[in-house]
């Protein structure tokens, strides 16, 4: 239960979809909600408050019904939410787990090595791996795993994509680029994109100064150059005739 502004006490996950929480062994450790459609709440997922036996840190979604998989492939699939996990689950990717409303922690990495060395990312790495960058290759060194990225379609939900385009979520996790590669496609997709809207920007307000273009000489069309033809000589200036040739006396 929880306070609400009127000092009334209210079920914490009121209009939500729970989804119990499990240890990797199976325990019930923890209960998670997740907003129904149309909820104006701000907070997408809310889990329980932590206990002795519930740490967010050291917990992972799922991973008491994918650890199987996860052994057998050596490759787990991290995602954002519980919905997530049974999106690639119904897509055939069994091995998905994912975090229970916090970053991916080097705990989750350690309590991961005892299954898999191949962790797959399948959530928003760019915005979340770009801080996390020095941290995910120093758990490669200590821990010996290799981090990917699976290669899902911007702004795609794993969640909906399951629905609309399992074969799409599958090849995601087929196609997943390793983290440095991933961190360096992205930093050049940044680069050109920050080129071009410059670009842009200097053709719509146009620069001012000698040498430089404004937006309606760059975009206007050049004018067609006529062939001047063979250059005649300047004629002669006034009072200054041109000495003729003396033509040959007849003897």
């Amino acid at each position: 239960m929880s306070a609400s502004e009127q000092d009334r006490l209210q079920d914490a996950f009121r209009a939500r979809v729970l989804f119990p929480i499990f240890s990797d062994t199976g325990e019930a450790v923890a209960i998670g909600g997740r907003v129904l459609p149309g909820s104006d709440d701000p907070a997408k997922y809310k889990n329980s408050p932590e206990t002795p036996i519930y740490a967010k840190s050291r917990t992972l979604y799922g991973l008491n019904w994918a650890k199987a998989e996860i052994s057998t492939s050596d490759q787990v699939v991290v995602c954002e939410g519980y919905t997530d996990v049974i999106g690639f689950h119904r897509a055939g990717v069994a091995r998905a787990v994912a975090t229970c409303g916090t970053a991916f922690t080097e705990d989750h990495v350690r309590l991961l090595k005892r299954y898999a060395n191949r962790v797959v990312l399948a959530f928003d790495a760019d915005a979340a791996g770009q801080g996390a960058a020095e941290r995910f290759y120093e758990w490669e060194a200590k821990y010996e795993v290799d981090v990917y990225v699976a290669d899902l379609p911007r702004g795609a939900d794993p969640g909906d994509l399951a629905q609309s385009n399992p074969e799409a979520l599958r090849q995601s996790v087929a196609g997943a680029k390793r983290f440095l590669q991933f961190l360096t496609l992205g930093e050049a997709k940044r680069m050109l994109a920050e080129s071009k809207s410059v670009l842009e920007a200097s053709l719509e307000v146009g620069l001012s100064g000698p040498g430089r273009l404004h937006e309606s000489s760059a975009r206007r069309p050049w004018p067609r150059l006529r062939d001047p033809g063979p250059r005649r000589r300047p004629a002669a200036r006034r009072g200054c005739r041109r000495a003729r040739p003396s033509r040959a006396v007849r003897s």
